[in-house]
């Protein structure tokens, strides 16, 4: 019995995470396990994908991250005396369902009716993809010991295998298990003609998985190319994932010269990706010129063409292209012209980011010599935050400073556009950091001030300035965790 959409009873109870009903029709109706629900999804399917979204996030810096600004959040409420607020509840989302609840059914399941293991949804995607895609191992190990080994060679509508879809999600024990215990899953192609390192490589999820799949994979398959000519190292260059881009150059079994069928290498590909930055090139060129690197014909002999001449002879002509000099003066009202809009727009932004770099300067100097003073019957909390206001304004002044000092050097050396362009994008790095000290001193000072007078204002400076004490931690937080996953 299905409702209008094909859901089954079993399946809608699955589907929300009710198991005591689910076992309670299970075994009341037997065959209604034969029954699925929209999409072709059978009760393996939604099962492990209600169990991955409601299981505890298993990335430990992100936990902690999480607990730290909970303890950080109910410290700061606690250190407010005059604040009627209450610390506000852990958004740490409690686990509801213990893991073996799930696993007893699946198991359960799969004794009764071992094929729904190799049975594939609309999408192609057997319950071992779905199992892969969110990196559960030990549910994994549950359907390869039901379904056997051929269902880890299934592939969706996309050519995608289970080992292709782990390393696209960056799951490492995943990866590893099915690579040692499957080896020859390593050959298996998507209907792009990709490899499972080609995948990992143009995700760029996880550092540490692409580097098991570069240090297992044969050597007939590193330089592989799929149906567009491109190689592993061309996809990490497409999304300028250096983390991926690092250990794949690294390979001295990798070609670094190698073209796609548009004829480009992953340094040119790359160039097109950073071209807003344009030191950036030079710093990868020299990263990777030790390992090997070689730039394509065209790019290594940019003022030679060969053109076939078909007026009489049968021998192809070399015919030379303009000097430099030439081109130079061809180019010199077009060329030039741009040349000298864009370093007026590179110098009118770094002219605004000095201004701001010394209004911060300026303003942090003078609030050092102007510093409140600590009263006669201040609370710890007063005296925490006048000691919060002196660090956060000694910060916020020499990050500016040193901003400063990158935009005069700058424009010291402005000819050479490189060097330029490095110092102003250092500056440009460092000042936002120096704006969040500036706030963080002002609502720490504010807070040490007017905490003992107006402790509702206070308690709402202290609240800004802790929002931009906070904000920045899980943007470099994520930025460090896409580095190392």
């Amino acid at each position: 019995m299905v409702n209008e959409v094909g859901e089954s009873a079993l399946f809608l109870a699955v589907e929300r995470n009710n198991y005591h009903t689910a076992k309670f029709i299970l075994n009341a109706a037997p065959e209604s396990i034969h029954y699925g629900g929209r999409d072709h999804m059978n009760v393996l399917h939604i099962a492990i994908i209600r169990m991955e979204a409601k299981s505890q996030d298993q990335d430990l810096l992100s936990a902690f991250m999480r607990r730290f600004a909970a303890s950080l959040i109910k410290w700061v409420f606690a250190c407010l005396p005059y604040s009627s607020s209450s610390p506000p509840a852990s958004r740490i989302r409690p686990i509801t369902m213990e893991d073996h609840i799930v696993a007893d059914f699946l198991s359960e399941v799969l004794q009764r009716e071992p094929n729904l293991a190799s049975e594939a949804d609309d999408f192609g995607w057997t319950p071992l993809h779905y199992a892969a895609c969110y990196g559960s191992v030990q549910v994994m190990k549950l359907l390869l010991h039901h379904a056997g080994s051929s269902a880890v060679y299934k592939k969706d509508k996309e050519g995608m295998s289970a080992l292709h879809i782990a390393a696209e999600q960056g799951h490492l024990k995943v990866v590893k298990k099915v690579v040692s215990e499957f080896a020859s899953t390593y050959e298996l192609l998507d209907n792009k003609g990709r490899t499972p390192l080609h995948v990992a490589a143009e995700s760029g999820k996880s550092f540490f998985t692409l580097r098991f799949l570069i240090s297992k994979v044969p050597d007939d398959l590193i330089n592989k190319q799929d149906s567009s000519g491109n190689t592993p190292l061309h996809l990490a260059a497409v999304h300028a994932h250096f983390k991926t881009l690092l250990p794949l150059s690294n390979d001295i079994r990798v070609d670094k010269a190698a073209v796609n069928k548009e004829g480009l290498s992953f340094l040119e590909i790359l160039e097109s990706r950073i071209r807003a930055r344009p030191s950036i090139e030079k710093i990868i060129t020299s990263i990777i010129e030790p390992y090997g690197f070689l730039p394509r014909l065209q790019a290594a002999f940019p003022r030679r063409t060969i053109k076939v001449q078909t007026t009489g002879t049968s021998e192809p002509q070399i015919e030379r292209r303009k000097t430099s000099k030439q081109e130079e003066d061809d180019s010199s009202i077009h060329g030039k012209t741009e040349q000298g809009a864009n370093g007026s727009f590179m110098k009118e932004k770094a002219n605004v980011n000095l201004l701001v770099a010394t209004f911060v300067a300026t303003v942090t100097f003078a609030a050092i010599f102007t510093m409140p003073y600590i009263k006669d019957g201040a609370t710890s909390g007063q005296k925490l935050a006048f000691g919060a206001f002196a660090i956060a304004n000694s910060i916020s002044f020499v990050l500016s400073t040193v901003s400063m000092y990158f935009h005069f050097e700058a424009f010291g050396i402005e000819e050479a556009t490189d060097i330029f362009s490095k110092l102003h994008y250092c500056s440009r790095l460092i000042l936002p950091w120096a704006i969040h000290a500036l706030v963080v001193a002002y609502s720490t000072g504010s807070y040490g001030v007017l905490a003992q007078f107006y402790p509702k204002i206070a308690s709402s400076a202290f609240g800004l300035g802790l929002i931009f004490f906070i904000g920045p931690i899980f943007p470099f937080n994520k930025f460090v965790r896409s580095l190392f996953k």
